[in-house]
């Protein structure tokens, strides 16, 4: 529906910009969750590899439930 009616009343480059930064905005959103939610899985084998199977649980274990600064923050531009 929006895909329809989105050009109504304003130019096609307008309404495509629009949408642009709306798709922009979103990934912006979740990109940093998705990339903290991956990290677990290097963390765990680096963890192994280097030390052992127990190492690497803990180390996964730990980036994923301790807060940080870690891929925490995200910048959506301007806030109205």
């Amino acid at each position: 529906m929006i895909a329809f009616f989105g050009p109504v009343g304003r130019s096609y480059y307008e309404w495509r910009r629009c949408q642009a930064s709306y798709t922009i905005d979103t990934i912006g959103a979740f990109f940093p969750a998705v990339m903290g939610a991956l990290i677990v899985f290097p963390v765990y084998f680096i963890g192994k590899e280097l030390i052992n199977e127990k190492a690497g649980l803990i180390g996964a274990f730990m980036i994923a439930i301790l807060p940080g600064q870690f891929l925490s923050r995200s910048v959506l531009g301007v806030h109205r």
